[in-house]
């Protein structure tokens, strides 16, 4: 994974400018990801589409990814109304 190198100064501006231009995707606090890998965790996840749910853990290994990760973009889909939350499992809507 590539990290953005730029000016100090220049990094908020810039972060703000690519969320505008919808290529990142700000997911918490310093937490930013380019819309086409969200697209492809999207993409992965869709495995479990047509099955009773699938939980954190699950999605964790699917995408290869820590759980910190997976839980930010297990929340940022259920807040898109592309996931929902249903106890500890999550469902395609």
């Amino acid at each position: 994974m590539e990290r953005l190198k730029a000016p100090e100064a220049e990094q908020p501006e810039l972060l703000l400018w690519l969320c505008e231009q919808g290529i990142l995707i700000k997911l918490a606090e310093g937490i930013f990801f380019h819309a086409r890998a969200i697209a492809a965790a999207r993409d992965t996840l869709s495995c479990f589409r047509g099955t009773k749910g699938f939980t954190l853990a699950e999605a964790r290994d699917a995408l290869s990814t820590s759980r910190k990760y997976a839980l930010l973009l297990l929340e940022y889909f259920d807040h898109n109304k592309t996931t929902k939350r249903i106890g500890e499992k999550r469902v395609f809507i």
